[in-house]
């Protein structure tokens, strides 16, 4: 089929159906226009060139019309849809997407112009505007690599993302847009930023794996790292959130960050705990998105602590080890204090089922994560070890040697870390032998289990078991 039947295939002349007055179309016109329309939604072929140009000017005569026809739009808007309808078939070929996207064609001329004049126009039909995206997307795919790069520079230049980003509709599409768009090339642009951890953040059940895509590429890159320090705290937030789940989800086990966060992330992660790490005590209203965000930067870097390639950009980093250091004796200081928020939780219905108000607190794994950190930080490391001497964290450590239902596993974390400390290291080792005891607190866990200890005012502690207890 050729619409040269039906018109001219000159690029610079309208077709012969469309109407010569824009004010009086002839009365078939959109219905003829309709009925070629959907003819060619139904191609299964490659469709050539002078008929893509008679549909793009098709669609830039109904364009340019539709803003001074006000009294009765459906047949435009019909014909603008249908018109999408048949872009969208002919952008799966690699052929036909190049040559729509050629520079000064038809379709750029339209591309150029069509988001702006959705909002400009009230053209708020909700499936034209997911139709235009789906072409575009379909422009941006294909199977020919060399094809999809030149398409993907080409619309670049000429799309507007921006004004598609501020229609605030379908974030799927915009999604998988940007994705495409920026696949080999850095988001630098501050309002698509904005805009993809916006779109994460509301996003609370994770059904879009193009942000997930988006996200994994933003931070596997140098550029946000530079920036990072900078960034709004809620935007640091959201990629904090989003290193957490790709790191400890096995849904996202194959993002690039799982694999090899750079170098730069780590060392500028670490530096930001350092900074920023003491805000954690001072708790207020209206501070509690920092709070949150320290807690999130501290369990990204436990995490990555815990494995061997990213432990050895962060292992020689004597900063961090001391922060960590002092943020815990301040906390386990702080918790002696009875109504502290780090004061230990020992009730036993909390130890075996926390409740939602206690995994709720500010500092819900604080200690225990910092004392995970300090492990993996002197596994295996003599510099670490020694500074950890120094800084006197083994009395402290062995001190958090006490089950807190406020800071899950706090205990073995705590055994890992002296043990680490104390590998291969006699003088720490002989730290720990010349402690003694100074005096016996009972156990108020273990007295709801009916057990009580008691101690003979030496070094012998034995086990008393009350009967009455069940």
């Amino acid at each position: 089929m050729s619409l040269t039947n039906h018109g001219s295939s000159d690029r610079t002349s309208k077709p012969s159906f469309l109407p010569l007055d824009p004010s009086k179309p002839p009365p078939n016109s959109f219905d003829e226009c309709l009925n070629i329309l959907q003819e060619i939604k139904h191609f299964k072929v490659a469709i050539s060139g002078p008929l893509l140009d008679n549909l793009c000017c098709w669609l830039n005569f109904c364009l340019e019309y539709y803003k001074d026809f006000s009294e009765n739009d459906d047949p435009i808007l019909e014909t603008l849809t249908e018109a999408m309808r048949a872009l969208r078939q002919c952008a799966v070929y690699d052929t036909t997407a190049t040559y729509l996207v050629r520079k000064d064609s038809n379709f750029s001329v339209f591309l150029n112009s069509v988001v702006s004049k959705i909002v400009v126009l009230h053209l708020q039909s909700e499936l034209f505007v997911k139709i235009l995206l789906q072409v575009v997307l379909n422009l941006l795919s294909g199977e020919i690599e060399e094809s999809k790069k030149l398409r993907r520079e080409v619309l670049r230049s000429q799309l507007n993302i921006s004004e598609f980003i501020g229609l605030n509709v379908f974030p799927y599409e915009i999604s998988a847009l940007l994705y495409n768009a920026y696949y080999d090339q850095q988001i630098t642009e501050e309002n698509l930023l904005k805009w993809v951890f916006k779109a994460f953040a509301e996003d609370m059940n994770h059904t879009n794996e193009y942000l997930d895509m988006l996200m994994g590429k933003i931070i596997s890159e140098s550029q946000i790292w530079e920036q990072f320090p900078q960034l709004p705290s809620s935007h640091r937030l959201q990629i904090l959130i989003f290193l957490q789940e790709a790191l400890t989800s096995p849904d996202k086990n194959t993002l690039i960050i799982k694999v090899n966060p750079p170098q730069y992330c780590l060392q500028c992660l670490a530096r930001t705990f350092s900074n920023s790490g003491s805000i954690i005590f001072q708790t207020t209203p209206n501070n509690t998105d920092s709070i949150k965000e320290v807690l999130v930067l501290l369990q990204v870097l436990a995490h990555l602590s815990s494995e061997e390639l990213h432990l050895k950009h962060l292992s020689n980093d004597k900063d961090l080890l001391i922060n960590c250091g002092v943020l815990l004796i301040n906390a386990h200081q702080l918790g002696k204090c009875e109504g502290s928020v780090f004061t230990p939780m020992q009730k036993l219905e909390e130890l075996q089922n926390p409740s939602e108000d206690l995994r709720g607190s500010l500092v819900f794994g604080f200690k225990a994560d910092l004392i995970r950190l300090i492990a993996n930080l002197c596994w295996r490391n003599r510099v670490m070890q020694e500074l950890a001497r120094e800084a006197e964290l083994i009395p402290v450590l062995l001190d958090c040697c006490n089950m807190d239902a406020k800071n899950p596993f706090i205990i073995q974390w705590a055994i890992l870390a002296i043990r680490n400390i104390c590998e291969n290291n006699r003088e720490n080792q002989l730290i720990i032998g010349g402690l003694t005891q100074k005096k016996f607190i009972s156990s108020e866990i273990l007295e709801n289990f009916g057990v009580k200890l008691h101690n003979d005012g030496k070094h012998s502690t034995g086990i008393i078991l009350d009967t009455n207890k069940r």
